[in-house]
């Protein structure tokens, strides 16, 4: 059983995000940078890592969430293909949301490419509905798939974990 910690990114995390922004990730999504990860550190946006049990491992897994002032964007959750499929990725997504609860924040939304099959299963999981679709939404012409939650009809599942 893989076992692993869900911490706020730090700045010793900016390689290892970027290593694995460029290993799940093609240009064509809009790749964040180093200075974008570095923006994000300091604003009041969700950047979560995670990683097996020793902080000197690479990162496993982040999710970043745009944050406003009523609701908020998930915009990007990526997780090492060796790593997937071992709830990485749920955990993140419950620690974050647990984060949005505490300021009470109800609507998450996100987009997704269509042929992304398995994510768009994992977010309708959670809970997330199909809303709309944005024509040549990525750089390589794909539509995006808008999802949206309203944790008031369908909650943001908590852990105290």
């Amino acid at each position: 059983m893989l076992t692993f910690t869900i911490t706020p990114a730090e700045v010793q995390d900016i390689d290892s995000l970027l290593a694995l922004e460029k290993r799940v990730f093609i240009a064509a999504d809009g790749l964040l940078s180093k200075r974008s990860f570095r923006y994000h550190l300091g604003s009041k946006n969700i950047l979560l890592v995670a990683r097996q049990n020793c902080p000197t491992k690479p990162v496993i897994g982040y999710l970043l969430v745009f944050v406003r002032t009523q609701s908020a964007r998930l915009y990007s959750l990526a997780i090492h293909p060796d790593f997937q499929r071992h709830g990485v990725a749920r955990s993140l997504y419950t620690h974050a949301s647990a984060i949005l609860k505490s300021k009470n924040i109800h609507k998450l939304s996100l987009e997704l490419r269509p042929s992304n099959t398995a994510a768009f299963k994992f977010y309708q999981s959670l809970g997330f509905e199909k809303k709309t679709t944005r024509p040549n939404y990525y750089g390589d012409g794909e539509n995006a798939l808008c999802l949206s939650l309203n944790a008031r009809v369908c909650p943001l599942p908590y852990s105290s974990t």
